[in-house]
């Protein structure tokens, strides 16, 4: 059986603090690669969602955001990778995935989960 990952998914390579347009995905994953950092540094995302890809973003309350519930305060090590999973269901169609950090970091973002998917 042939498996339709490429064609369920959508990465946007340093897809944060931008507008992504969500249509048709249900999840998502910010995915970092810490590459300069004190250890014991501090990461934090934010979510947030809006109507409009230039509108007024505001806050995502959704305590579920997170599989594990709502987004915490993480403290990063030199070379750790993350991958912070996200439920986009009650979110708005455009959504921006801040993070905060003194630390250097690559981010990608990949939408998953599609509402419909090939059979």
């Amino acid at each position: 059986m042939k498996r339709e990952l490429y064609s369920n998914t959508k990465v946007i390579p340093g897809g944060t603090a931008v507008a992504i347009d969500r249509s048709g995905f249900l999840s998502a994953i910010v995915a970092a690669s810490v590459t300069d950092v004190t250890d014991g540094t501090e990461l934090e995302f934010t979510v947030t969602h809006c109507d409009t890809e230039d509108g007024t973003f505001e806050a995502v309350e959704d305590s579920h955001i997170n599989i594990d519930g709502p987004l915490k305060k993480m403290t990063i090590a030199k070379d750790e990778l993350i991958n912070v999973e996200l439920d986009l269901l009650g979110c708005k169609q455009f959504i921006k995935i801040t993070p905060t950090t003194a630390a250097t970091v690559v981010y990608a973002v990949v939408l998953g989960d599609p509402a419909h998917a090939p059979v």
